[in-house]
């Protein structure tokens, strides 16, 4: 994916998606921090699909560039888990090994959730989410505990066992018609579960995410084809525009985008879907003078994007240590004179604290681990294996 459009040559890390994986996460927190309090903030929780199409592209694109190379899974598996686990584990060993000892900490809230814990442990919460979950209740939450976010994570991890074995035994041709059957399926899949109360399970359950997965993988698939970015190109902005006409519908009939909505989860999920594609491929296609590639670009928004796995993580758990105990809304409120005002610092202090942890995190601990990566690495596919460490 190199010459004229702008996309760097394959063993080069892709700056712009540093930048995209930055948008994600500021659109989490965002959808997080004020989703309960400003109608517009609802999208936020779409940054989850962006994260979700940008995995599909990153891992398809590894494992297409080591397909047909030697230890084909042994290295996949050992580099996602190196990436994955240690951070991951570590906190889990935090919250329910550590935690326990400290009598502030356990609480009745808490012991609800330690309960539950083995859903988390075996990446498997999305499941227990999308069969327990319903609005208003968090199966994952209680009082300083805040840990229902990790679904992605499960799902991503559900991904990681079986998208290899698809892209080994698959042709090109099929491996094109596997991502058309998963945006499909995905979609249809949710038109079965939708009812007319809210239900999680077009949200939670990993079926009903593939769409996002497989628009990032048949970009990957694409962009290896000779020609194949400049017809992406060619097509994606009259692909964005359906998209944004079907959300505009969308909004206009429903005012909001809350996620567990009939109306939301039936349109506007393979939506946001096809519309994050498309950002994907304006990144990837953009010149490196173009203004779009440049704003992913900028230095605090990769930075965001680097370390976006830890943030992604931290993010929700300062809701209760931090502001509840601490500086709670009500107070921030009344001395600032306006909750819009107390809503926007909390927002902006969230993502500054967190932006730190990230980088505590991966300074400190996580690139240990990754240095790890290089014995597991047979010289091919270094753009997509680098580049797949944002939240992942």
């Amino acid at each position: 994916m190199n010459g004229q459009t702008g996309a760097e040559p394959k063993g080069e890390r892709l700056p712009a998606l540093d930048g995209l994986r930055g948008v994600a996460i500021l659109l989490v927190i965002v959808s997080h921090y004020l989703g309960d309090y400003w109608r517009t903030a609802t999208v936020g929780w779409t940054g989850v699909d962006l994260f979700f199409v940008l995995s599909g592209f990153l891992i398809t694109g590894i494992l297409l560039d080591a397909k047909g190379g030697p230890h084909y899974f042994r290295n996949f598996y050992a580099r996602r888990t190196l990436r994955i686990f240690p951070l991951y584990y570590l906190v889990l060993f935090l919250v329910f090994v550590v935690a326990p000892w400290f009598p502030a900490l356990n609480t009745e809230g808490y012991r609800e959730v330690a309960g539950r814990q083995v859903w988390l442990w075996t990446y498997t919460a999305n499941l227990y989410a999308s069969a327990h979950g319903e609005i208003g209740a968090n199966p994952f939450a209680g009082d300083w505990v805040e840990l229902l976010h990790l679904w992605s994570l499960s799902v991503e991890e559900q991904f990681y066992l079986v998208w290899p074995f698809i892209v080994l035994f698959t042709t090109r041709r099929q491996l094109i018609g596997v991502c058309a059957i998963g945006f499909l399926g995905a979609w249809m899949l949710r038109m079965y579960f939708i009812t007319e109360r809210f239900n999680p399970e077009p949200y939670f359950f990993t079926l009903c995410r593939v769409d996002d997965l497989a628009i990032g993988a048949f970009v990957a698939v694409m962009g290896r084809d000779r020609n194949g970015l400049e017809k992406l190109r060619a097509c994606a902005p009259w692909l964005a525009i359906i998209a944004l006409w079907v959300l505009t519908g969308t909004a206009v009939q429903v005012h909001h985008f809350f996620q567990l909505s009939g109306d939301v989860q039936r349109y506007a999920y393979s939506a946001f879907s096809l519309l994050y594609g498309c950002l994907l491929v304006f990144a990837l296609a953009a010149p490196k003078k173009n203004l779009y590639r440049r704003l992913l670009e900028n230095p605090v928004l990769r930075s965001f994007g680097k370390y976006s796995y830890a943030i992604y993580i931290f993010h929700w758990g300062l809701s209760g240590l931090l502001f509840a105990r601490i500086v709670p809304l009500e107070a921030l409120t009344e001395r600032l004179g306006s909750q819009d005002a107390a809503l926007t610092v909390r927002v902006f202090v969230v993502a500054s604290v967190s932006w730190g942890i990230g980088w505590l995190s991966w300074n400190a601990y996580e690139k240990h681990f990754l240095k790890l990566k290089s014995r597991f690495y047979e010289g091919s596919g270094s753009v997509s294996a680098d580049s797949a460490d944002g939240r992942r």
